[in-house]
């Protein structure tokens, strides 16, 4: 399949990589040129994030509900206006291959938050080390008792983005790290916070790493 025979409006996952960091953006596809696609501009604080560097390396994936991903690799990217509006023109000379999916995108955190873990109605102090869709995973002292299975609550701010992060769910793995303990656990009920909260600091990553690579169109 090649790229500009997506459908209007399909949602796709701009897969960007740059240094040691990977970054999954949404967006969908509001139109073709050419041979190409056009998805809209990524914005942060009203400003447009110029993708059109050598900097990054995109590939562009949709997933499909009854077969695996497919992505289009070492995609070619444009800043452009179209229709009064900057979007972003995507095209790639190779076809679409299919791939794995190994669970949700991770986004990193490694900031510190306050928890409750079973039935302990104490606060403990402990770092969220990342955030998923559809789970998060935590890092505690080994002296705290714990349950695969069991309930834990954490809470999360981010004064950057002045966001409040109540997270709810179960204890489903553990891995000893350098004698620190790392909870892996699933969300009770999908957070539509959680979601706009990944996409937002994602863009916020990737301002930041661009610099003045921005403008105000």
């Amino acid at each position: 399949m090649k790229i500009y025979e997506m459908e209007l409006g399909t949602e796709v996952t701009l897969v960007i990589l740059f240094g040691d960091k990977t970054l999954n953006l949404k967006s969908s596809c509001v139109g073709t040129k050419g041979k190409d696609i056009l998805i809209a501009a990524v914005r942060v604080d009203g400003k447009v994030i110029n993708l059109e560097t050598g900097e990054l390396k995109v590939s562009v994936m949709i997933d499909r509900e009854q077969d695996k991903p497919l992505m289009w690799t070492d995609c070619e990217i444009k800043m452009v206006v179209a229709k009064n509006n900057v979007m972003v023109r995507i095209g790639s000379k190779f076809d679409a291959k299919e791939v794995n999916r190994r669970g949700d995108f991770r986004l990193a955190i490694g900031g510190a938050a306050k928890g409750r873990i079973g039935r302990n109605k104490e606060a403990l102090q402990m770092t969220l080390r990342d955030v998923s869709y559809s789970g998060f995973a935590v890092i505690i002292d080994p002296n705290v008792p714990y349950e695969i299975g069991g309930p834990i609550r954490v809470v999360h701010k981010d004064e950057e983005l002045k966001t409040v992060l109540d997270l709810v769910g179960k204890i489903v793995r553990m891995e000893d790290r350098n004698g620190r303990i790392l909870l892996g656990c699933k969300l009770d009920l999908p957070s539509p916070i959680l979601g706009k909260y990944i996409g937002e600091k994602q863009q916020r990553i990737l301002a930041n790493r661009m610099g003045n690579n921005s403008s105000n169109e």
